[in-house]
């Protein structure tokens, strides 16, 4: 019964594998740039896991075991909460390392804002939810018998409930690490009219600073690559306007740095007079009156939140390249891009916590009525 049981489940675990494989090919032949796709690959993480930790009850299954249902329970709830408690403990103290190593030298560089403090409150809100998986049996038998049958079964929900979310919010967590690495590293089709340029910091002296002159000569690249391949010209749109603390427009300074680099000027038109990512996106579609055969060029922690910006533009078809920044951004690029996937798809996370929760309660409920009667 017990072995019937956990081959059940496995099949229930590869058809849900299967229906997520299938919904992210959908989604990402639409566009790469998607939380869904996040909420999609972590999906297919959490059921793999599931599936590989059933998998292992199965095949180290002994048939003497004697059959008790709050015991199949225990083992079945296990297979859920397995890859928390190991990730717990294996991943997450290299993830706080890093996170408080980059945060701290981010703060030193950028200086001190909300977005810059993101990987110190995830840190503390990832070790409050894995102090929650493995001290809640603990905590709770300081209020009630967890040694009874009751007992037993109401703690092994809470424990269980805190392991499963704290396991899905790590799926999402490697999930936007996952696609947002591979939107950085990709490379757009030999078949571009236009690139748009994405501005950012402009230096006193009206030259492109650093992460800006990495945009211009990255987009450069990619224009001699196609040219080469295709023959086939590129019009560089450098987009900014002019911030309160540059000398001029961002675009101005970016088509400056162009012409010293010898690109005619035929091939460029400028837009100066954006403020945000999404204004660059929407006034350069006025500038160029099209969003066919368009790619952009950013720094590769941008990559993917550009792109998710694009489309909210009205690009349905836009690809985006990334130049090399410094490392400690990319871990803040990270967990904005894990809070932006929460907030954008907030009705399907809550809807799959309220049913992780009460599926699990039933589970747990189930076992201890039938083992009552």
């Amino acid at each position: 019964m017990y072995l019937a049981i956990e081959i059940a489940f496995i099949v229930l675990q590869l058809v849900l594998i299967a229906i997520s494989v299938r919904a992210l090919r959908r989604s990402a032949r639409r566009t790469m740039y998607s939380y869904k796709n996040i909420s999609l690959v972590a999906s297919i993480i959490f059921f793999s896991v599931c599936f590989l930790s059933n998998l292992i009850s199965v095949l180290t299954w002994q048939p003497d075991i004697p059959f008790e249902l709050y015991h199949v329970l225990g083992f079945i709830i296990s297979s859920f909460t397995s890859f928390a408690n190991v990730n717990t403990l294996l991943v997450l103290p290299f993830f706080f390392i890093y996170a408080i190593i980059s945060n701290t030298v981010l703060l030193k560089k950028e200086g001190k804002s909300l977005p810059n403090l993101l990987g110190f409150l995830l840190c503390i809100v990832l070790l409050i939810g894995s102090s929650a998986v493995f001290f809640s049996y603990d905590v709770l038998d300081h209020f009630m018998n967890v040694h009874s049958y009751e007992g037993y079964c109401f703690s092994l929900w809470i424990e269980s409930l805190f392991a499963i979310l704290v396991s899905y919010f790590e799926c999402l967590l490697f999930a936007t690490f996952y696609v947002s690495i591979k939107a950085r590293r990709h490379i757009p089709t030999f078949d571009k009219d236009y690139m748009i340029i994405l501005g950012c910091h402009v230096r006193e002296d009206g030259k492109p600073a650093g992460l800006l002159r990495g945009r211009i000569d990255r987009a450069r690249e990619f224009a001699k690559l196609q040219k080469k391949e295709t023959k086939r010209e590129l019009v560089f749109v450098p987009s900014g306007g002019k911030g309160l603390d540059e000398p001029i427009a961002e675009a101005t300074s970016m088509k400056n740095y162009l012409l010293e680099k010898h690109v005619p000027e035929s091939l460029i038109i400028a837009e100066d007079e954006s403020k945000t990512t999404l204004e660059n996106f929407r006034f350069s579609k006025k500038k160029i009156k099209t969003t066919d055969h368009v790619a952009f060029a950013t720094s590769a922690y941008h990559v993917f939140r550009a792109g998710v910006i694009a489309a909210q533009a009205g690009f349905t078809d836009v690809e985006g390249i990334g130049s090399k920044s410094p490392w400690y951004y990319h871990n803040s690029a990270l967990i904005r891009e894990f809070i932006a996937n929460l907030n954008s798809e907030k009705w399907l996370h809550l809807k799959n916590v309220v049913a992780i929760i009460f599926s699990l309660g039933t589970i747990i409920l189930a076992g201890y009525l039938l083992d009552a009667l």
